[in-house]
């Protein structure tokens, strides 16, 4: 029953085809390199006042950015700049207890990760379970897992995923990939989580105090705005 809003992080416009085709709700992008701190939060303000929750996905490599050695234009830098908690999707396929150590060094790679909780995807139930204590040592929430459905498959291609229009049964696979996340996933937890984002009225904060990567990108005044909570994937 709650009111959704989602985005993107970049510039990326086949995604955001994918969220109003399937979900049926607005989407957009959030771009860190063509847009400034200060539009980008009076924007997703502006756009999702109605809003009960808004979901921003993120992209393969969160603290990615330009050049590939830089966390500008990255998720981290959208999750630093909307102050979302973020939710780490780590693979699962074939591990262990090294995940725990990868979600410790993602959180502790920059002072604040913005990493709240973690989904184990393509993992059973069962070894889920036993992560579960190792994972909430490194100070993330364990949400649950999302083990693997040998019968479906989002085909891709060199420039991204398939159109949604091109993709067979699309519906039906999100609709079985949701009881999936139903069945596996702690979805209070993870409102819970969104519960905790703070309004974006103000300025941005001070992205050079988080990161030195960032000491370009200036805070800059900014109009009030109401309350939003976001839960970043």
């Amino acid at each position: 029953g709650l009111s959704c809003r989602s985005y993107k992080c970049g510039p990326d416009y086949i995604d955001p085809m994918f969220h109003r085709w399937v979900l049926g709700i607005p989407s957009g992008n959030l771009d860190s390199y063509f847009s400034e701190p200060d539009a980008i939060r009076s924007r997703l303000r502006e756009e999702t006042a109605e809003a009960d929750m808004t979901v921003v996905e993120g992209v393969m490599g969160y603290y990615d950015g330009l050049g590939g050695d830089s966390v500008q234009a990255s998720a981290y830098h959208i999750a630093s700049i909307t102050e979302t908690p973020a939710v780490l999707v780590v693979n699962g396929r074939g591990a262990g207890l090294s995940l725990a150590a990868l979600v410790k060094g993602f959180r502790e790679f920059r002072p604040d990760s913005r990493i709240a909780g973690v989904i184990v995807n393509r993992t059973s139930p069962k070894m889920a379970e036993r992560l579960r204590k190792p994972i909430e040592e490194t100070g993330a929430a364990f949400l649950g897992c999302l083990p693997e459905i040998p019968d479906i498959e989002l085909k891709s291609r060199h420039l991204g995923l398939v159109m949604p229009e091109e993709t067979e049964r699309l519906r039906e696979i999100f609709a079985r990939t949701a009881e999936e996340m139903e069945a596996h996933l702690d979805l209070d937890r993870l409102l819970s989580l969104a519960g905790t984002c703070p309004d974006l009225a103000g300025t941005c904060p001070d992205l050079a105090g988080i990161c030195p990567d960032l000491s370009g990108t200036s805070p800059s005044p900014a109009a009030p705005s109401a309350g939003l909570a976001e839960a970043g994937l």
